[in-house]
């Protein structure tokens, strides 16, 4: 089925799964992640994390794998930025770099890596619906939506038939 794009809330939408960008790093979310793990607290992947001192970094054996997925209920935690917000040097300065070295190319790498992890997830599951927010990657993140929008087309395109892909616009 080809990619739909409503008018409509994430958090209300009634798909099996809703996926969102996660970075690999923080023990606290922001912006659409803090509303989803305010819904759907099992799935904060994020407050799972043991953080270095009183700092927003996980030790390093928390730390998440990019190009990675963490399904927790009907929750799908894309982990396709490996620093929070949009991996400028302000961010550069304060977190770890990652191998290989994050920037826009390598993230969208990553989010590409993760869709070919939820295709596989949705077909042994018998998930037959997943909504993504219009704008993943890009908001807080600083992606090129073009380009993010493209590669979930492109992901809607290889499932059957029969499983519906939603981007959700929050119309406020």
């Amino acid at each position: 089925m080809p990619l739909q794009i409503i008018d409509g809330d994430l958090l209300k939408i009634k798909t099996d799964l809703i996926a969102h960008q996660c970075n690999c790093l923080t023990v606290r979310g922001h912006g659409l992640s803090a509303a989803i793990f305010e819904k759907y607290p099992k799935a904060d992947i994020y407050s799972q994390r043991i953080p270095v001192g009183k700092r927003n970094l996980a030790v390093e054996p928390d730390r998440g794998t990019p190009g990675t997925i963490i399904v927790k209920g009907r929750v799908v935690n894309m982990l396709g930025q490996w620093r929070p917000g949009k991996g400028t040097e302000l961010y550069a300065r304060h977190y770890p770099e990652s191998v290989p070295r994050e920037n826009k190319i390598q993230r969208e790498a990553w989010f590409a890596s993760c869709l070919v992890h939820l295709e596989k997830y949705m077909l042994e599951h018998d998930k037959t619906s997943v909504a993504f927010p219009y704008f993943i990657g890009c908001a807080l993140a600083g992606g090129n939506w073009t380009n993010y929008e493209n590669m979930i087309r492109a992901f809607a395109n290889r499932l059957p038939t029969h499983i519906n892909v939603v981007i959700c616009r929050l119309v406020t």
